[in-house]
């Protein structure tokens, strides 16, 4: 049981840096060479924003709640995952 909820704690982990990572690479490519370029951080819900105003200002600030139910979007999705998993495996072994 403690084995499982660690699969679940590392693998909700590794989604929800995969999708932050695509969403500063998609960030990133959508900017197309502007000259104040911004950075958003989530999916489906912004938790980090970095943005540039006039004389080389530099702006952020982050969502503490917005990346709480980043997370929580990626730990509900890991236990359905596990839960359909663990439902075709024992209607295998019926």
């Amino acid at each position: 049981m403690l084995k499982k909820i660690f699969q679940i704690i590392f693998n909700s982990i590794v989604l929800f840096s995969v999708v932050s990572f695509f969403s500063v690479l998609f960030a990133l490519i959508s900017r197309n060479g502007s000259d104040n370029p911004s950075i958003n951080i989530g999916f489906p819900l912004k938790y980090y924003e970095q943005f540039w105003l006039k004389n080389n200002n530099l702006h952020w600030g982050w969502s503490g709640k917005n990346f709480i139910i980043d997370y929580s979007i990626s730990i509900i999705i890991i236990l359905l995952i596990f839960i359909v998993k663990n439902k075709n495996n024992s209607i295998k072994r019926s």
